[in-house]
C-alpha cells in the first residue's frame, strides 16, 4: 500500500510548490552560510523531485523536461547561496565596524567633556576588551590570542603584551604566559 498520487495540479500550483522548495534554500543560506545553503539546495532538489516530479513519491526522474526543471533549480540556487552568504558576512562585518565607531565616539565625547582619568580608563579598557580574540589550534592545548586592528590580526607575542597592558589598566593581575603563539610564529 503506497501513498496516493498527488491530485492533478496546474502549472501555477507546481510553480508555487517549487518556490516553496526554493525557500528551503533561502532559509539555509540565511542561517548557516554557503555550506548550509548548498545542503538546502540539495534538500529542495530532493523534495521537489519526490513530491512534484512524476513518477510521484520516488526519487526517480522520468522525463528529460523534468531533469531540465531540476537542473534550472540547482543552477539558479547555487549562485544565490554564494551571494546570500557573502551578504551575511558583510552585514556582520559592518555591525562590528559600527560598534567600533560608536565606542570611538563615546571616547571622544569623554575626552571633550574633560572626564576624570578613572572614567577614561574604564571606557578605554571596555573598548579594547572587545578587540581581542582567543582561538584554538590543533598543535597546542593553549589558547592563541589575536588582536584585531585595521581589518587584520596581530598575533602573540605582540597581542599578548597589549592584552596584558589592558588588563593592568583594568586593575587585574593577569598573566599571559599560558597563551600560545600561532604556528607560523614557531618557525
Amino acid at each position: 500500500m503506497g501513498l496516493p498520487p498527488p491530485p492533478a495540479a496546474s502549472n501555477t500550483t507546481v510553480s508555487l510548490n517549487y518556490a516553496y522548495a526554493a525557500s528551503l534554500g533561502f532559509g539555509g543560506y540565511s542561517l548557516g552560510g554557503l555550506t548550509a545553503g548548498v545542503f538546502s539546495v540539495i534538500a529542495g532538489f530532493l523534495v521537489y523531485d519526490f513530491f512534484f516530479i512524476p513518477p510521484y513519491w520516488t526519487l526517480w526522474v522520468g522525463r528529460a523536461q523534468n531533469w531540465v526543471a531540476l537542473g534550472v533549480y540547482v543552477v539558479v540556487m547555487l549562485p544565490v547561496a554564494s551571494v546570500v552568504a557573502t551578504m551575511n558576512a558583510s552585514r556582520a562585518k559592518e555591525h562590528r565596524r559600527s560598534l567600533e565607531i560608536r565606542r570611538l565616539f563615546q571616547l571622544s565625547d569623554l575626552l571633550v567633556e574633560d572626564q576624570p582619568l578613572d572614567v577614561l580608563l574604564r571606557v578605554i579598557v571596555t573598548a579594547l576588551a572587545d578587540v581581542f580574540d582567543f582561538t584554538a589550534i590543533p598543535e597546542s592545548t593553549r589558547r592563541v590570542i589575536r588582536f584585531r586592528h585595521a581589518r587584520q590580526f596581530i598575533h602573540a607575542p605582540t597581542a599578548a603584551l597589549i592584552y596584558q597592558f589592558v588588563e593592568v589598566l583594568a586593575g587585574r593581575n593577569t598573566r599571559v604566559a599560558e597563551l600560545e603563539q600561532p604556528v607560523f610564529a614557531w618557525k
